[in-house]
Parts: C-alpha cells; structure tokens; sequence
C-alpha cells in the first residue's frame, strides 16, 4: 500500500521554524523509502508532496510529529493511493499501517454513537430470541451485528501505546456496551418467562453457555480470535473482523446472562418446577464467559500487535531521529531554497537521491 504525503508549511511560521524544516528536508533527501519528493512555493504556504509504502510510514510521522507539524505550525495529510507506478518495493513480511492511522481506526470503532447503541440492542434482541428458542443461526446474527469488539481493541491498543485516554474510552465504550446489552437481557427474560416450559428452558444454547467446559472453549477460541482482530486492524483487513466477531461470541453471554437471572425470580410466577439455583448458575457462568473472553482477546491482543512491532509513544518522539544530519542556520548555495526567484533546480542528497524544486523566491526570505 502506498501514501501520499501532503505537508503545508505557512510562509509566516517558516523563518521561526527553519532549522526544524531544515531537518526534514534533510531527512526526506536521506530516506530511501521516499520517492520522488517535490516542493513549490504557493501564495500563502509552501507544499511538500511525496509517495512511500506504508512499511516506511511510521517513521514519516514520527519525524513530523517530532518538530510538532501539525500540532504548533503547518499540517500534514496522508492520502492512500490506489494505483502508484513506478510501484515502490519494501519489506512486507511485516508491513502495517502506521500507529496514527491506526489510532483513528481505533477510536473511531469504539466511540458511542447513535448506531453503536441501536447495534448492541439489535444485537441483543437477536441473541435473545436465538437463546431463547435455541435457534442458533440467530444467535450467530447477532454476533455479526455486535459493536463491542471495537471497544476491547481500544483499550488493548492503548494500554499497549500507553494513551490514557484510548483506554478511558475504549473502557468506557465496552462498559456502556455491556449494560445495555444486560439490561436488554433482563427485558427479554421477563418478556419470554411465560413460556419458558414451552421451550423448555434453559435451551441447549443457554445451558452452553452456563458450564465450566464452556468457560475453557470460550478462552480457546477467544485467543486466537484476539489475535485475528489485532492483524486485522494492524493490515486495514476489515472484512477478517467479521469472521473474529464470530468466533469472539462477546454478545450472547451478557445476553444469557440477562434473561437466566430475571428468569430465575419471576419464572416460577408463570411455570412450575423452575430451578433457581441452576439459572442463577447459569447466568453467573455466562457473564464469567465474557470476562474470560476479553481477558484472553487482551492477552493476544497485545502480544500480536507487540509481534507487529506496535510500540509505546516515547515522552521525546525525536529521540527516533537521532540520526538526522544538523545543518548550520547560514545561507549556503547548494540549499534548494536560495535558488533564484523562479529558477528550478536538483538538489541531490548525500545518497544520491534527487528531488524536484521549484521556487518564485527564497524559501526562508518572506
């Protein structure tokens, strides 16, 4: 996958900014990953424009976020491209986008919308009706509708990167999730406890769901499941998250969890011989199931995303340019911005690597 990287640098900040734009001039001439890196003047800014493979784009941003672009001066937009020729070759046995992106991928599937709060009560409904008539094709329906693997990624992700606030959200996103979904549990039981003999509850898909062998399938499939939702959102595969939301089974337990206690107080109201103690088992073991499912989603989460080299923000993100070449403040002939007004030029790198410049005045003389 390839980006284009679109950088503007107003003409008023770029006297106060030069030795940090002179940093990443440097850099973008050094950097075997950037192709074809242009710059020209405009009426109110100057634009820097290149392409590079998301495998490099890591450290793009962080050089840009290291001189604070975006943040106290300029901006910054990266823009997927579809089709890109010459094509750029890199490493991709570990390729994946960039943290940034990812991050806004993240915060977004777990912030609490109008359509997250009508997907967890969708989804509850189905699941509801699934356990309660021991359908299974519904049950599985409401784990494709189900938001709340949006949330536990979240959180994992910003426990991982040690942003405070992603997890806040991301806790508070899943914990919002999880009432709603019970509380609609509750309704549903008391809704279907009247015939509760003639489906002979508990159904084969709520008594699953209320065993000790249960727990131990549910932690089987849910660490691979934490690692399948990791590689998805590390690769931008989003299609593979329907088949993860599948196999995670978040939804129906809290669900199971809901209707098994209402029914164990209210049942007996309506049919005889109802068992308590045993609901009371049952809906205590579902909600069990979904802390051990996000434990272990966690778990493998963070160890696949640390696999695909996800790590935490540094407090000095310009430690990661170290490297970059210190220039000295004084204008000097070979620096492309002290080219003539409206003369165009080469400016080639110590690694032999040309971008294209074109200038109306000095790039510092404004």
């Amino acid at each position: 996958m390839v980006y284009r990287i679109e950088i503007t640098v107003p003409k008023q900040e770029t006297r106060r900014k030069r030795k940090k734009i002179d940093q990443v001039l440097i850099h973008l001439g050094d950097d075997e990953s950037i192709k074809d890196y242009q710059m020209w003047d405009a009426d109110q800014s100057y634009i820097i424009m290149f392409r590079c493979h998301d495998a490099d784009l890591e450290e793009v941003l962080s050089g840009l976020e290291a001189i604070q672009l975006g943040k106290k001066f300029g901006s910054w937009n990266a823009v997927k491209i579809e089709a890109s020729k010459p094509e750029i070759k890199t490493n991709t046995v570990m390729s994946r986008l960039p943290v940034e992106i990812i991050y806004r991928e993240i915060y977004s599937q777990a912030s609490i919308s109008f359509d997250y709060l009508v997907f967890c009560i969708v989804g509850a409904i189905l699941a509801g009706i699934g356990l309660a008539t021991d359908n299974s094709v519904t049950v599985v329906a409401s784990m494709l509708v189900s938001p709340l693997m949006g949330p536990i990624l979240a959180f994992t992700f910003g426990a991982l990167i040690r942003d405070k606030q992603l997890v806040n959200h991301g806790l508070f996103s899943e914990f919002c999730g999880i009432g709603i979904v019970f509380f609609c549990g509750l309704v549903l039981g008391l809704c279907f406890a009247p015939f509760g003999n003639d489906f002979e509850w508990p159904t084969q898909q709520m008594a699953d769901r209320g065993t000790t062998a249960g727990l131990v399938l549910g932690a089987a499939i849910a660490l691979p499941s934490g690692v399948g939702v990791a590689l998805s959102v590390t690769g931008g595969v989003v299609n593979s998250l329907v088949g993860v939301a599948i196999s995670a089974a978040l939804l129906p337990p809290i669900v199971n969890s809901g209707m098994n206690f209402v029914y164990a107080f209210v049942g007996g109201y309506w049919n005889a011989g109802v068992d308590r103690n045993y609901h009371l088992i049952i809906s205590g073991f579902s909600f069990t199931l979904l802390v051990v499912n996000i434990v272990c989603i966690f778990i493998a989460g963070i160890v696949t995303l640390k696999l695909k080299q996800i790590s935490p923000k540094t407090r000095d993100i310009s430690e990661l340019w170290e490297g970059i070449s210190k220039i000295s403040l004084k204008p000097q002939e070979d620096r492309p911005w002290n080219l003539a007004p409206g003369q165009s030029g080469l400016y080639k790198s110590p690694t032999n690597h040309f971008g294209v410049m074109s200038f109306r005045q000095n790039f510092y003389d404004v």
